[in-house]
């Protein structure tokens, strides 16, 4: 069990590449795993434990009472409010029917994979420009640890891009100067529309009475308005089960125990706030790399600062003969994820070697 724990969450960790920002991966590592995390704990209570309790009539022999508890568990239950003395009529009750808490730990699986679409969706797409963004930033952040110095691999990644950059400039300015970048703002765009989704997914889901439910449970928490009242996540509702008995059948209204959602009330709750939490933070992200898309400003200003220049001249030239705007994102996300370290040293690289004031290193075969 351990070991299968340990594979899931390193899975979920390789997940990233390191080749977008953090808060990208807020959304498809750390928020998957939450979801993957929180479904198999409720698989495990509703499957391997019991989720549910009912109080059954004495002629009921314990054959009959774990039948009628996964009978009413698969076939839902319904809310009767505590101070109702009697139970709704047979034919409105099923509308009354809670629907909802023996999918939840499937619903939570389908919202993991929903929180990786943007992601498959980056990974796929840009591999098509000819620049690979992942594997530029991984021989970044990894070479150094296998060549003989950090200074040589950070060498070998400007080349690498100055050779690229110059065999596909034609068809780069035309086409590719900005691709990549779009792609990783469709991307972005993506993950903000799967959050909102999430809204809806999780409103059409529990059917609860506020549209803004999730701050609508805990204000009621709050002010001492509970289950007993408002009907949300009750841990006690009412099942119908007929009975043959000799020819006859007997109808039988239970009373059960629905343990299972007191873990559902708290998960859902702090799933709302959470995914309320990532809307707003990656909408303020959104519109950040928005503008660095297309503030030509922003571009010059970040080359300047790695180039530690206070004149722009060698930035803009950098910026319209090599880099372009997938260049620049990937010296962006090089910065957020490796240091400013790194981003500064394959910059001047890279304006070494486009300068001609660079000889042309190695490969590691060729040293040996």
């Amino acid at each position: 069990m351990l070991s299968n724990i340990k594979h899931y969450a390193t899975t979920v960790t390789n997940l990233s590449d390191h080749d977008d920002s953090s808060i990208d991966r807020l959304n498809y590592v750390i928020t998957t795993s939450i979801l993957i995390g929180f479904s198999l704990l409720l698989f495990a209570k509703n499957y391997v434990g019991e989720p549910m309790q009912c109080w059954t009539p004495n002629q009921f022999n314990d054959g009959w009472e774990s039948f009628a508890e996964q009978y009413c568990f698969i076939e839902n239950t319904y809310f009767v409010p505590m101070q109702d003395s009697n139970l709704p009529a047979a034919d409105t009750r099923e509308d009354k029917e809670m629907i909802y808490y023996q999918w939840v730990p499937f619903l939570l699986i389908i919202q993991a994979l929903f929180f990786c679409v943007p992601r498959a969706f980056w990974v796929i797409f840009p591999s098509y420009s000819g620049l690979t963004i992942a594997d530029m930033i991984s021989a970044a952040r990894k070479n150094g640890k296998q060549l003989e110095s950090a200074d040589k691999a950070l060498e070998q990644v400007a080349l690498v891009n100055w050779h690229r950059e110059k065999r596909n400039e034609d068809i780069r300015r035309k086409e590719h100067g900005s691709r990549i970048f779009n792609c990783y703002l469709v991307m972005k765009l993506l993950i903000l529309i799967n959050i909102t989704l999430q809204f809806f997914l999780l409103n059409s889901f529990l059917n609860t009475a506020y549209t803004f439910w999730g701050w609508g449970i805990f204000w009621d928490m709050f002010h001492g308005r509970h289950w007993q009242e408002s009907g949300h996540f009750p841990r006690v509702s009412f099942c119908d089960i007929n009975v043959r008995e000799l020819g006859n059948i007997q109808h039988w209204s239970l009373q059960c125990v629905l343990m299972v959602n007191m873990f559902n009330e708290k998960i859902f709750i702090f799933l709302w706030f959470w995914f309320a939490f990532l809307l707003v933070a990656t909408a303020f992200d959104f519109i950040i790399w928005v503008w660095r898309r297309f503030s030509k400003d922003s571009k010059i200003g970040f080359l300047s600062d790695l180039l530690n220049q206070e004149d722009s001249e060698d930035a803009k030239e950098l910026y319209k003969n090599v880099l372009g705007d997938d260049g620049v994102l990937f010296l962006r996300l090089l910065d957020s994820n490796s240091g400013r370290l790194d981003s500064e040293e394959l910059l001047k690289k890279i304006h070494n070697i486009s300068s001609g004031n660079a000889s042309h290193p190695s490969t590691p075969t060729e040293s040996h």
